[in-house]
């Protein structure tokens, strides 16, 4: 088995965020090699020579990681997953699948695709420089599958043109505790976006929902506009609740959670994280900054726990016995104001 560079448990995806409420930029682009057939419809030698191919021009880089999906052990998958943001297990990858990492660069290798390629920033422009960087270096030396009426092939037709996808993570703990998300879509002036809850914490993933049909800057264009829509009504939303004995009654007993709790289940454990990062943000509690939060909500789920404490995946209790003494001990000097 290979095991994962020390970095992937102790930083996380959201290092450097420029802004409290608009966390970080995952930018992905799907690519397939001609005349390879899709993965789905190779045998276990085509797959195998399809990813030396790839692997060959992917590995002239001087910084990276190439992990063969049969050496990747199932924690090191899961943790894969959390880290790079993805939305799909990679559990079932097996023999002639792999992925490549290169910073904050992630390629997965003929799962689904022959190539998936993703890009994390805390910055639009630069985030999606990168992947085109990345891009270009492939395409110059695979004939992608292409066609005049449908873009660029992938095995699933609906991401098919483009085939760029760009999500944002937002922390929008205000709008959230209002329960206003779905009041305030209906008056974003945009079909083309969605928004959809990460998990308990307040974070919300917000991604294009069309590929077809678009150009890479009408998709970055809608991303944009996007963001400064629910940036500012939660910034509103937030100075409306900024004398709310309710809202900080939350925030209060989230921080009693956290800092008493003798066993805490993962749900629970975003959820309070986000309240206490809410609090925060208005000056309810000293002592929890950013990076803080960024460490805690990454390093409170299952596969890092796994990999900090040596924790058996499989026992429930004991990661939330692990769990809770981590973010006792870690939120030690904070406190309600």
């Amino acid at each position: 088995m290979i095991e994962l560079p020390e970095d992937l448990v102790h930083k996380t995806p959201w290092d450097g965020a420029l802004h409290p409420i608009c966390l970080s930029y995952t930018f992905s682009l799907r690519r397939n090699i001609s005349p390879f057939c899709f993965p789905m419809r190779m045998d276990a030698l085509q797959l195998e020579q399809c990813m030396q191919v790839m692997c060959q021009v992917l590995c002239e880089h001087k910084e990276h990681l190439f992990l063969p999906a049969e050496l990747v052990n199932p924690v090191d998958k899961e943790l894969l997953c959390v880290y790079f943001l993805c939305d799909e297990s990679f559990q079932n990858a097996f023999k002639g699948q792999g992925f490549f990492l290169s910073g904050d660069f992630f390629a997965r290798l003929n799962i689904q695709d022959h190539l998936h390629l993703k890009q994390r920033d805390v910055d639009l422009e630069k985030g999606y420089q990168q992947l085109l960087q990345w891009e270009t270096v492939l395409g110059a030396k695979f004939p992608f599958a292409h066609n005049a009426s449908f873009g660029y092939l992938t095995a699933d037709p609906r991401v098919s043109g483009t085939a760029l996808q760009v999500a944002v993570y937002l922390h929008l703990p205000a709008i959230s505790y209002l329960n206003k998300v779905e009041t305030f879509s209906l008056q974003q002036n945009s079909s083309q976006m969605e928004l959809s809850p990460l998990d308990e914490s307040g974070v919300w993933v917000m991604h294009n929902q069309y590929t077809l049909g678009l150009s890479e800057e009408d998709i970055l264009r809608e991303v944009r506009a996007s963001v400064l829509f629910w940036i500012a009504l939660e910034e509103q939303t937030r100075e409306q609740l900024k004398n709310n004995l309710e809202a900080k009654d939350a925030v209060s007993r989230a921080y009693g959670v956290l800092t008493h709790a003798e066993l805490v289940q993962t749900k629970e454990a975003l959820h309070a994280l986000g309240l206490l990062k809410w609090g925060a943000d208005m000056g309810w509690v000293s002592g929890f900054s950013a990076p803080l939060f960024h460490q805690l909500f990454f390093g409170c789920q299952r596969p890092y726990l796994a990999k900090l404490f040596s924790v058996d995946e499989g026992s429930t209790e004991k990661l939330a016995l692990v769990r809770a003494s981590y973010l006792r001990k870690a939120l030690s000097s904070i406190t309600i104001l």
